[in-house]
This record gives structure tokens, sequence and C-alpha cells, in this order.
């Protein structure tokens, strides 16, 4: 009875190691697909343009971006470069980040017509 029993733990581990087989693909192309897609946000239940990451619509509102002083924006660590603020201090306005995470260059977006 010997190699009956083990057959029957060999096919136990077989069956083990196949669901979890199954389920290490089912969550890899699950994370694939939730990271290739983009988001929006719209009243209107509209999908967002496929070469944006984030897609916002609205007929009734803005966005607001985050707002600081200049010294807490100056003490952000390591801002993105492309980063953006809008300054409450001094020169009031949006600035951005034109330099790297390491060392920042804080400019000011301007107000002037063309």
């Amino acid at each position: 009875m010997q190699p009956a029993s083990k057959d029957l733990k060999f096919g136990f581990k077989l069956v083990e190691m196949q669901k979890r087989l199954i389920l290490i693909c089912f969550v890899s192309s699950w994370v694939t697909y939730l990271t290739g897609q983009s988001v929006a946000i719209n009243n209107t239940g509209s999908a967002p343009d496929p070469s944006s990451i984030l897609d916002i619509s609205s007929d009734g509102k803005g966005l607001l971006i985050p707002r600081m002083t200049s010294g807490q924006r100056d003490n952000l660590p390591d801002p993105a470069n492309g980063l953006i603020v809008y300054q409450t201090d001094f020169n009031t306005g949006f600035y951005y980040n034109a330099g790297t995470p390491v060392t920042p260059i804080w400019m000011r977006m301007t107000n002037e017509y063309n």
C-alpha cells in the first residue's frame, strides 16, 4: 500500500502547485491590466483620453493645486521635476520645479497675456 500513498501525496502536491500557478497568472495579468490604464474624473462617465494618465473634466468645477508658502515649498523633500504648487506668500502664483529633485529650481509661471 505504500506506492498508492506516495501517488496520492504527489497528486495533492501537483494540484496545489497548479492552483498556485493559476493564482500567480491571474494576479500578474490583473496587475498588468491595472497599471496600463488611464483614469478619468468627470461627471459624464466618458473614458479618459488614451494619451493621458489622468483626464479631468468638469463644466462646473476646477482643479485645486496644492497651496503653500515659499518656505513650505522650499522644504518639500525631493520635489519631482515639473511639480506644480501655488505659492501663497510674497510673490503669489503658480510655481513649478524646473530643476531636479536633488536641486530644485522653482520657476514662477507667468501671468502676462500674449
